[in-house]
């Protein structure tokens, strides 16, 4: 049996289109002109192709084993036929050669060109999916060249490259030097961000500034310790809470007396609460209180609290 037989049943429900004219927005198409009709989104997830290779290889194995739900995987298209939503799944509907199922978007707003302004508008949308990420949204933003992506890029990569830290893009993501860049602003480091965020100049200017160098520069030491001592408490968990302390104690808050106390007693704890994380560091970073190195970290706070 082909391919495309095994959802005849599906497809037969669906009027064909072979053009992009005459068509009645928010109503479900189905082609085989895909490749000639449709245009994929100009750098979408950062791809230039505008869809993730590893994706469409899964959707293409799914499709052949009969696992494929093509009403799922419906394009939204735009007047223009830039596909707007589901450009994986009409590559993967191309290679195999069966039917692909689209209808034209209802929102005048994205009927034009495939560009910045598109994407734009998309990744408002999309900050809300949870099949999107925020590294989706930087990756898109580097490829347009926007100077707070490319600041952000530089920056990680100059932390890369120390060779006395320990610095990966799994254990430093770009959502944390955005919020570096933010000035500590915790409220939007935890939010998904979208194509716009990168257009803000304030962040823009406070990126290339040498506070923020340094700023990043002592996350990254801090990161490196903690990988150095296998902590057993996520490194972002600790890395968004020595921001929020930064942030509301900046005057009392020392980085020196911070990775002294770190590289002494641990974060390697066997479960650990939010407030006691922020006790900690704020305990870590306070440099009027001397801290006994024959007694247990766990032992020293509770001391203090009395």
């Amino acid at each position: 049996m082909k391919t495309i037989d095994i959802y005849k049943e599906i497809f037969d429900h669906f009027p064909e289109a072979n053009s992009l004219e005459n068509l009645v927005p928010g109503m479900t198409y189905k082609t085989m002109r895909a490749k000639e009709m449709f245009t994929h989104l100009k750098f979408n997830r950062g791809t230039e192709c505008g869809y993730v290779p590893s994706i469409v290889s899964k959707l293409v194995a799914k499709i052949i084993s009969g696992d494929y739900k093509p009403e799922i995987g419906c394009a939204l298209i735009n007047k223009l036929g830039v596909v707007l939503l589901s450009n994986n799944n009409v590559e993967s509907t191309i290679e195999t050669k069966i039917w692909t199922l689209f209808r034209v978007t209802c929102d005048d707003r994205l009927n034009i060109p495939n560009g910045l302004e598109l994407n734009s508008i998309l990744s408002d949308i999309n900050a809300y999916k949870t099949d999107w990420n925020n590294d989706a949204i930087f990756q898109t933003a580097l490829r347009f060249n926007i100077p707070l992506a490319v600041g952000v890029q530089t920056l990680l990569a100059k932390m890369m490259a120390c060779p006395e830290l320990n610095i990966t893009s799994k254990n430093l993501t770009t959502n944390q030097i955005m919020t570096l860049a933010d000035e500590f602003n915790v409220k939007t480091h935890s939010k998904k961000r979208s194509l716009n965020d990168y257009n803000n100049e304030k962040m823009t200017d406070h990126i290339k500034t040498e506070k923020c160098y340094q700023n990043l520069y002592f996350m990254c030491e801090v990161i490196t310790v903690l990988e150095y001592q296998k902590c057993t408490v996520d490194t972002s968990k600790v890395f968004e809470n020595l921001l929020w302390v930064m942030r509301k104690y900046s005057n009392k808050f020392s980085k020196e007396s911070f990775l002294i106390n770190l590289k002494k007693h641990s974060f390697k704890v066997s479960e650990i609460k939010i407030g006691e994380i922020r006790q900690k560091i704020q305990n870590f970073g306070n440099s009027d209180l001397n801290v006994d190195d024959s007694m247990p970290v766990t032992e020293k706070f509770s001391k203090r609290k009395k």
